[in-house]
């Protein structure tokens, strides 16, 4: 159990739980900046730090430091009077911002970096010396390029919670891009896991806009279970300026008695 509560700020006089720290939806250009709140009860300085699972220069965050004054004020004011709750003795803060791209600089040279395309999901972990480590889901969801006209839930292939495994499972996903033009392609090995069998189809345009069906399915026998975490199909668009958009599926089979025998 981590020596520290860790809260995030939803208006002037909401507090709650960061287990998730959200930073919605970004479009061209975006930056979105979310606060995190290490609060220790027990302690009145302490030093903390942040990791991510998967470093992305679009990704940064400051190092802790203290809160303001009308944070801090904002914080007592929702604790009742009355209450027998303690007031914290130290109120920390880390300022995590996520753009949409970024500049870096690589062997003296400036380079564009960018977003994926589709959902930001990262793990941060936030710790303090000797006190524990206490993880916060990064949600989001990167705009543009490529539109979902259907099949796909804010940008997710959910295959459902029972496909049987002794069948071919099956589902369609219709892609439109966004500006004439754009082409897209399937990334096969970035696409996991391998056993999906995905196909990236072209239909009859809209407005002047190239359309598309994926289809991905799950051969029977492949799985009995849920799909392993992280399982997402990749598409790249084309162009002088190529983006990656990662498509997250999940899903769960179930044996009905026919899978392999031990």
């Amino acid at each position: 159990v981590p020596a520290f509560d860790l809260l995030r700020r939803d208006g002037p006089s909401q507090w709650v739980t960061a287990a998730d720290l959200p930073v919605g939806e970004l479009r061209e250009n975006a930056e979105v900046v979310r606060t995190l709140y290490l609060i220790s009860s027990t302690r009145k300085t302490q030093i903390y730090s942040l990791t991510i699972d998967k470093p992305d220069p679009c990704i940064t965050w400051t190092e802790a430091m203290p809160a303001t004054p009308e944070e801090t004020q904002s914080f007592f004011d929702t604790i009742p009077k009355e209450s027998a709750a303690r007031r914290p003795k130290s109120i920390y803060k880390i300022n995590v911002t996520v753009r949409e791209r970024t500049e870096i600089e690589v062997d003296g040279k400036k380079q564009l970096r960018q977003m994926d395309l589709g959902l930001i999901e990262r793990k941060l972990l936030v710790s303090a010396v000797n006190g524990g480590s206490a993880p916060v889901g990064l949600k989001g969801r990167v705009l543009g390029d490529v539109s979902f006209l259907s099949g796909s839930i804010e940008g997710r292939i959910d295959l459902g919670n029972s496909f049987p495994a002794d069948q071919d499972w099956t589902k369609d996903v219709a892609l439109l891009a966004e500006r004439p033009g754009l082409d897209l392609s399937l990334d096969t090995v970035a696409t996991t896991p391998n056993y999906l069998k995905v196909k990236l189809d072209a239909l009859d345009p809209i407005d002047g806009r190239n359309h598309w069906r994926l289809r991905v399915t799950v051969p029977k026998g492949s799985v009995y279970t849920a799909l392993p975490e992280g399982s997402a199909i990749v598409l790249n668009t084309t162009g002088p300026n190529p983006r990656r958009l990662r498509i997250p599926i999940r899903g769960q089979a179930y044996d009905r008695g026919t899978g392999p025998k031990l």
